[in-house]
């Protein structure tokens, strides 16, 4: 499976924490044959300048695949934030690693 598209925005609803939300749909094969009743593993890392607040998986009933979501801070907001993510199922990797820099404000 692979990442099909990645959205960013601050936390809904606005909360005065500085916090950003991240949602990352992940679809493929390897994700719309699994069984309904089995729900992958998001496995999330985050560098030492981030903090996360929420984290979630549920299946995107538009795409057969899952949507991760994220809502996380910096701890420090002039230095940017590595985050990185993908699924898997028991020790099987599921799908591709996605990566992203969330820049300093």
């Amino acid at each position: 499976a692979w990442v099909v598209q990645t959205r960013r925005g601050e936390a809904q609803p606005r909360k005065p924490d500085g916090s950003v939300a991240l949602s990352v749909d992940f679809a493929g094969r390897a994700l719309t044959k699994l069984p309904a009743s089995v729900k992958p593993e998001a496995v999330l890392w985050i560098d030492a300048n981030g903090q996360v607040l929420e984290r979630g998986l549920q299946r995107n009933a538009a795409t057969g695949g899952w949507r991760m979501t994220m809502r996380l801070r910096r701890v420090d907001e002039k230095k940017p934030v590595e985050i990185r993510a993908y699924l898997k199922g028991g020790n099987e990797t599921l799908s591709e690693t996605w990566s992203y820099i969330l820049p300093p404000d």
